[in-house]
């Protein structure tokens, strides 16, 4: 893609973007494709009009209504995707760092509470895993490595 001068042309596709509920992937590959279409709008008219002023204008103008593109963006993400990322855009709850440690800990600990019992009760029987201690042990390691996880989440997230 060839250079484009203003820093308003990022902006205008960062806002039409980032308040769609989709996943990150989705939101940076609309930004660049938006972003691609946009900058050969504006080289364009910067070969018209050397103005860059008037290049920016005349490019945004043919790029037409944010309000418009950000509908259209947002009917092609999928219905899952969008309920879930709707869900995960409420950053007051959910998108802190420390909410999600504090999730895993929780979650870690709540895994370990169910798998110690289920391994006690195994060394005072003296024997193999029966249908509810296996079944015991898997839940409380499932919630153990959702609870690594999160926390694996909170520390690539920044």
């Amino acid at each position: 893609m060839s250079h484009v001068g203003p820093k308003s042309l990022e902006s205008q596709i960062r806002d039409a973007v980032q308040s769609l509920p989709a996943s990150p992937w989705r939101k940076r590959a609309m930004r660049e494709e938006l972003l691609a279409h946009l900058a050969g709008a504006y080289e364009q008219e910067l070969a018209v009009a050397p103005d860059p002023a008037a290049a920016l204008a005349a490019a945004t103008t043919r790029f037409g209504n944010l309000d418009l593109i950000r509908n259209e963006l947002l009917a092609s993400v999928p219905p899952a995707e969008r309920l879930v990322f709707t869900f995960l855009s409420k950053r007051e709850l959910l998108m802190r760092r420390w909410t999600w440690i504090v999730v895993g800990i929780v979650l870690i600990l709540l895994g370990t509470s169910i798998v110690l019992p289920a391994l006690a009760q195994i060394k005072q029987k003296h024997a193999a895993f029966a249908g509810d201690v296996a079944l015991a042990v898997s839940i409380g390691m499932g919630l153990v490595l959702l609870g690594f996880g999160s926390m694996g989440y909170a520390v690539a997230r920044k």
